[in-house]
């Protein structure tokens, strides 16, 4: 479901019920309370989802600090492997098949499970130096933080997606009852309340955010915003439907 899709809902819902406490709606009291109750259960579940996403992105801004200097401690190792005469296209060759810039493209877990092999194959070599030894604990201490911060994240994404379940439920039902309250009104106009469709929504129309263009992501970011951060309604898996 598209954020905008989300957002408008939210804010029609907001106006509508706002333009209504200052008229008169007895004609459509009835009407009314189902919307309202349509709308409130709506942007109970909506909160959920924002605070289900809210979760998965402290964990995926921790995940990606701890990869940042998971990153520079390979970046160490590779130089003291060059240094003890391993060849300076690729430092990791004979130990893995990968090259520097190749794993620092990984994604941080894949990438933390193959710095720890490659932790042990450099440790195990003999014609290594004292000092390129010590880097392989720094290498797999980074590593392993790395995959113990992920740790939570596969509950939290299971969550995030019981969470968008039980919002999309909401849905149908929501749309229904402004359907119904829209009908309402204008039948009400016809009998003796004139101007009481558009007292509940015109405004509502009028603040219908306009299409913008999406900015582009920032590299190496996880989508994850919905009406208040998530993208596309996504935390793509964290953030993506």
């Amino acid at each position: 479901m598209k954020t905008s899709k989300i957002t408008n809902r939210i804010l029609t819902g907001e106006a509508v019920l706002a333009a209504a406490r200052l008229v008169d709606t007895r004609s459509i009291e009835a009407r009314l309370g189902t919307f309202a109750a349509a709308h409130e259960a709506h942007a109970r579940a909506q909160a959920g989802v924002d605070a289900a996403v809210a979760q998965a992105q402290a964990v995926l801004q921790r995940v990606g600090e701890l990869d940042v200097h998971q990153d520079a401690t390979l970046e160490k190792l590779a130089l003291l492997l060059a240094l003890d005469g391993k060849p300076r296209a690729n430092p990791l060759a004979g130990y893995t098949d990968a090259t520097p810039s190749g794993l620092r493209r990984t994604a941080a877990g894949d990438e933390a499970a193959q710095l720890i092999r490659l932790a042990s194959a450099v440790r195990n070599d003999a014609t290594v130096s004292a000092a390129t030894r010590a880097a392989t604990d720094t290498v797999e201490t980074a590593a392993r933080a790395v995959l113990a911060a992920l740790e939570p994240l596969p509950p939290l994404e299971a969550a995030l997606r019981e969470a968008r379940h039980i919002r999309d439920h909401t849905v149908d039902r929501w749309d229904e009852a402004l359907g119904n309250l829209r009908l309402a009104a204008r039948v009400a106009g016809m009998e003796g309340a004139p101007g009481l469709h558009d007292a509940l929504f015109a405004r509502s129309v009028r603040r219908r955010p306009t299409r913008r263009s999406r900015p582009k992501a920032a590299a190496g970011t996880t989508p994850a915003n919905e009406s208040a951060g998530e993208p596309a309604d996504g935390v793509n898996s964290v953030t993506g439907e």
